[in-house]
């Protein structure tokens, strides 16, 4: 599986003792068809697999009030009439959110009109605003971590396309959340959502994990404004 990520010894032990612990198991429950592929991999028959949803409460995002969206604008000063990319999630190695800020970097001057949205903390919190050039700080907003689903929903009211470029993803609830909120999706190809929510082309496009290029080509073509308003 794509978003299987780990080291060579733990891949070693996985693959010996795994399948052991798996042909014991009367039935294997899956997200979606990355997991599926997963365990297919260490050997389990595909009557052993039982896709469940990983469904949110979607209230909160597919109809957020009026005023919630003017509290979440007033409190987090969100500019009126720019676009915007929005990341949410822990900022942490395994999500990349290095890599989305490189490539905005690079689309800024590209798209004068489109600003980034960080929803999250984590270690790595500091050293990301560290790296984001002082000519574009007015235009990539960190709010920090928020634990209020209105708040998020009127937050991705205020966004156009959601970005989840993580090198491990097993499935990416945000995923389901954005696409019920109405955003455009660019998710990495381990993103387990992605195979299920995400048609290249139609609300979204899929990178190549870890590939920077790949994911600048993504952010060009989901920015272009004849693409993103028939997207959106």
């Amino acid at each position: 599986m794509r978003s299987e990520y780990t080291t060579r010894w733990r891949s070693l032990l996985k693959r010996l003792f795994l399948p052991r612990i798996l042909r014991a198991c009367a039935g294997v429950f899956v997200f979606g068809s990355l997991g599926a592929a997963y365990f297919r991999k260490y050997g389990v028959d595909s009557d052993r697999l039982f896709t469940v949803p990983s469904v949110p409460d979607f209230n909160h995002y597919t109809a957020p009030s009026e005023t919630a969206i003017r509290h979440a604008r007033a409190m987090f000063r969100i500019p009126a009439d720019r676009r915007r990319l929005v990341f949410t999630g822990r900022l942490v190695s395994a999500k990349r959110v290095d890599l989305l800020i490189d490539a905005f970097i690079i689309l800024a001057d590209e798209r004068p009109e489109w600003d980034l949205l960080i929803i999250g903390d984590g270690p790595l919190g500091d050293a990301l605003q560290q790296s984001v050039p002082k000519r574009l700080r007015g235009r990539v907003a960190s709010v920090g971590f928020i634990d209020d689903d209105e708040v998020v929903g009127a937050l991705f009211n205020l966004a156009d396309v959601l970005v989840l470029p993580s090198d491990l993803e097993p499935w990416g609830v945000v995923v389901s959340e954005a696409a019920a909120a109405g955003l455009a999706l660019v998710v990495s190809d381990v993103v387990g959502a992605g195979p299920e929510l995400v048609k290249a082309g139609e609300n979204g496009y899929v990178f190549q994990r870890g590939d920077a290029g790949d994911l600048l080509r993504c952010l060009r073509l989901i920015t272009d404004p004849i693409r993103i308003d028939g997207m959106k």
